[in-house]
């Protein structure tokens, strides 16, 4: 089954590959519209497909110039920078020390993460602990899951934790979130449920 959250980048076509086993793990890492093609099928989203088929850091990032959110520079990577004058790339942005600016599927495969969990009264104590992603860059972590499990469950993500939901990662791609959520998301599953009431947390 292909994945769809991630794709890499087609060299010879229009759109992003998705990832089977087959794939060249020496690829690099691409936007993709799979994903957001999935996910207009329950929410309205006008994706710029001229993000897509594009390497990670080609896409651009919004500065304080940035006009709109459409206004994006590609930032430099850091050795871009220690090579030339100051006084000529100081506006510009550019990645950490630590980050490749390039990063292959392959890299992406080696990251990992665990959920733990602990409830009392009511409350889930969560901590999402992650390692082996790309060094000092910034995650958002999401609660994916089923309301009313059941006959007349809907799917439905928000922000796990609330607004604030953010790992930044180390110099080894390793960080963690722990956060209070007002249910316990561990429970048990209502007869009739067709998704076996699962809950997950994802991290972009």
């Amino acid at each position: 089954t292909p994945i769809y959250e991630q794709q890499v980048l087609n060299s010879d076509g229009i759109l992003a590959e998705l990832i089977t086993e087959t794939t060249d793990r020496d690829t690099e890492l691409s936007m993709g519209r799979a994903f957001t093609d999935v996910m207009s099928a329950m929410a309205p989203i006008t994706p710029d497909t001229s993000l897509f088929n594009s390497p990670y850091y080609d896409v651009g990032t919004i500065t304080a110039n940035s006009r709109s959110i459409d206004d994006r520079t590609a930032p430099s990577a850091f050795t871009d920078f220690t090579s030339s004058n100051p006084s000529e790339v100081f506006a510009k942005p550019y990645l950490p020390e630590s980050v490749n600016p390039n990063p292959t599927l392959a890299e992406w495969e080696e990251g990992s993460g665990i959920v733990e969990i602990e409830c009392e009264n009511g409350i889930g104590d969560v901590t999402i602990s992650v390692c082996n992603l790309i060094p000092e860059a910034l995650y958002t972590v999401w609660e994916v899951g089923i309301t009313n499990p059941g006959p007349e469950e809907a799917f439905y993500w928000h922000p796990a934790g609330g607004v604030g939901n953010v790992i930044r990662t180390d110099e080894n791609g390793d960080g963690s979130l722990n956060i209070k959520m007002p249910w316990c998301p561990v429970r048990e599953c209502i007869p009739g449920s067709s998704t076996d009431c699962q809950i997950y947390f994802s991290v972009f």
